[in-house]
């Protein structure tokens, strides 16, 4: 976890804007909050917190792990505002369409632990990030160890419409993606364990569902299915990344996500979420 100094400014500031703390906890909502963050006890999943000037009245918006999370704006008293994004398309709840073009003066004040591996460079800090974020309470992640290759096209441009990004950083993810990564878990938080395709490919020869899959747990009790990863492709200034992410757990369980991480204050962390298949 990683608090930043304009923390105790805005605990102080809230102590003053709200004198009724919350039940629950002995403290006020951003606190509560933060204590159900860090214990996974809280319904919005929330993953980072960032202040803003909106309206001329200061608001906080809870970033989440991302998948089908809103991602929501409260003011200083813990009132929820609505949802400027996040959801199944990104879109929010529709009641504060124009936040971001209106908020200014964002910062970060609260993150949820993010990994940073000693001596890992920027791409594995990337993937590292992405796994960390969709699968933060799982303690076994089984990646396969070469990447996947995606060296047609970019298909993905009508996802990427609802946000702004550098269009360069497309360019770099399907250059980066016509050679394949082998990963070094020496790099990779300690959750992940490398599997080789031909070992997947022999217990999916003749595809035989369930029976595979059994046979696949028996063999790996302790895994939440099989992950792939695309290598990252980076925007001009290295401040966002883009991958692709696959997750089948099952025969008919399984999810394709496009991840568009960006960095704030050194620290990766998943911005949007898009799916791009479900079986």
């Amino acid at each position: 976890m990683k608090r930043t100094l304009p923390f105790l400014l805005v605990m102080m500031l809230l102590l003053i804007a709200c004198h009724m703390p919350i039940p629950e906890f002995e403290g006020n909502w951003l606190e509560t909050l933060i204590y159900h963050a860090e214990n996974g006890t809280d319904t919005t999943h929330t993953q980072a917190i960032f202040s803003y000037e909106y309206e001329g009245q200061p608001v906080y918006y809870t970033l989440s792990w991302g998948g089908a999370q809103y991602n929501y704006v409260y003011d200083t008293c813990g009132t929820r505002l609505g949802a400027p994004d996040g959801g199944w398309y990104n879109t929010g709840d529709e009641t504060l369409p124009n936040f971001f073009e209106n908020a200014s003066n964002d910062t970060l004040i609260w993150t949820n632990g993010f990994p940073n591996i000693l001596n890992a460079n920027e791409e594995y800090q990337v993937l590292n990030a992405a796994l960390f974020c969709r699968f933060h309470d799982k303690d076994y992640l089984h990646v396969e160890r070469k990447t996947s290759a995606y060296t047609e096209h970019f298909s993905y441009q009508d996802k990427l419409n609802s946000i702004n990004y550098d269009t360069l950083m497309i360019g770099d993810f399907l250059l980066r993606n016509s050679e394949n990564l082998i990963l070094d878990t020496d790099y990779m938080i300690d959750a992940v364990q490398t599997i080789h395709e031909d070992t997947l490919s022999n217990i999916w020869t003749n595809y035989d569902w369930p029976n595979d899959w059994q046979y696949y747990y028996s063999q790996y009790p302790l895994s939440c299915g099989i992950i792939t990863l695309s290598r990252p492709g980076f925007s001009a200034d290295g401040q966002t990344a883009v991958l692709k992410l696959g997750w089948q757990s099952g025969g008919d369980a399984g999810q394709g996500y496009l991840l568009v991480l960006k960095k704030y204050d050194g620290i990766w962390m998943t911005r949007w979420t898009f799916y791009t298949w479900i079986s």
